[in-house]
């Protein structure tokens, strides 16, 4: 997305990017900052889903990680000697594959649309089409 600095009030500076109090004139830098909670979670995504808010000004995304199923249950007989045969019992199962959702995204569509072209472009870094240099997500 592109920035339109707008003229704050006298000595309040250019939009988000401060010059000494007072108003630049040239405009020719943007300062961004980058702030991370102390206990920032690393979410592991095996994939999204989601859709546009009812009144479709939103992308929401329901970001998961994918795994196979663990048995909700097991129940095994202990047998006269007190063994337990772990290959005889019953299982209660819920399904084939787990999808637990990490978190969920609220997005406008511009920022899902350039979301999804530097994705696209992270993903060509990877497999050697473009030179690998970090590139940012511009919103």
């Amino acid at each position: 997305m592109l920035y339109r600095l707008a003229r704050w009030p006298a000595g309040r500076g250019i939009g988000p990017a401060r010059r000494g109090g007072r108003l630049a004139e040239t405009g020719t830098s943007l300062s961004i900052l980058y702030e991370e909670p102390d206990e920032r979670p690393t979410i592991p995504v095996s994939g999204a889903i989601g859709a546009p808010s009812r009144d479709g000004s939103l992308i929401i995304a329901h970001l998961y990680s994918e795994f196979a199923t663990i048995p909700a249950r097991e129940d095994h007989d202990i047998g006269a000697d007190e063994r337990v045969d772990l290959s005889k019992g019953h299982r209660i199962t819920r399904g084939d594959v787990t999808r637990k959702v990490m978190a969920t995204i609220v997005m406008s569509p511009q920022t899902a649309a350039s979301l999804g072209q530097w994705l696209a472009g992270q993903v060509a870094c990877v497999s050697g089409r473009l030179a690998s240099e970090p590139r940012e997500v511009i919103d």
